[in-house]
């Protein structure tokens, strides 16, 4: 997520009691999908490293932060040794170089077990360097709250200076860095659906983006010194350091060629 860190001390979660059980991978439907990605490699005419960080973000995004191995995309944080690095802290981002439209976007990650940082799966509008009206829907995983599940829709209006957002906090039932879950945003014209291990577990219809959108995956820690970072993140905790988000694989849907798993939903 890219946030103005001023507006950070504004930003409130609902948290709600929602325990989700694990399900098994949906392997049968695999092939089905119309864009899909195993990692076998980070295939650079399919995905962007992602170097720019913003206020809120405590680390240098850095390519060495960005690797695959054992057919997973690792995504690295870790502190900053370097002088010349202005931050305290290194992350790792990447983005597809592909836009979507409407349709179903499915992950199996791991999220990241660094306390005070951040650990997400996103998609998000074409960057412009002025006057950026950007929106986005998120799927965040915060390092001091493991066992839950940050979901939001964002939308910066009037040239990004107005900002607009709808956002829940579900509890998951589960550790989301002990293991390999799968995470589902269905975004339609006026409708967003999170799901979790194929399980419907909130909804939106506030704030949802009508223009293609990128995926985007990244890990960081907050910058504390920025407003509403500490309230939102938590401390920092070096002691959690160096950490991985890991993730398997991902699935692309359009919304007339979805999956058995999510036909019908909600």
């Amino acid at each position: 997520m890219k946030l103005k860190s001023s507006l950070l001390a504004v930003l409130g979660f609902i948290t709600i009691a929602c325990p989700v059980q694990p399900a098994a991978p949906f392997a049968a439907t695999l092939a089905s999908a119309i864009w899909s990605e195993e990692f076998e490699s980070l295939d650079l005419t399919r995905w962007e490293v992602q170097l720019y960080t913003f206020p809120a973000n405590g680390c240098n995004m850095l390519e060495s932060h960005a690797t695959v191995a054992g057919s997973r995309l690792v995504l690295r944080v870790d502190r900053n040794t370097e002088a010349r690095l202005p931050k305290a802290f290194n992350g790792g981002e990447v983005g597809s170089a592909k836009f979507f439209n409407y349709g179903l976007f499915v992950v199996r990650m791991k999220a990241a077990r660094a306390r005070g940082g951040v650990s997400a799966f996103f998609l998000m509008n074409q960057w412009q360097p002025k006057d950026w009206e950007h929106r986005e829907i998120d799927i965040e995983f915060i390092g001091n709250n493991p066992r839950a599940v940050q979901l939001t829709t964002h939308d910066f209006q009037n040239g990004g200076r107005n900002w607009k957002h709808a956002s829940s906090t579900l509890a998951l039932g589960f550790d989301a860095t002990a293991d390999f879950h799968e995470y589902a945003i269905l975004w339609a014209k006026d409708r967003v659906d999170w799901f979790v291990d194929r399980r419907a577990i909130c909804h939106e219809t506030r704030y949802v983006p009508p223009e293609p959108l990128q995926m985007r995956m990244n890990v960081y820690m907050g910058d504390v010194r920025e407003p509403g970072v500490a309230q939102w993140l938590g401390a920092v905790d070096v002691a959690t350091l160096p950490a991985a988000a890991e993730y398997e694989w991902i699935r692309y849907f359009p919304l007339d060629a979805l999956p058995t798993e999510y036909a019908g939903k909600p």
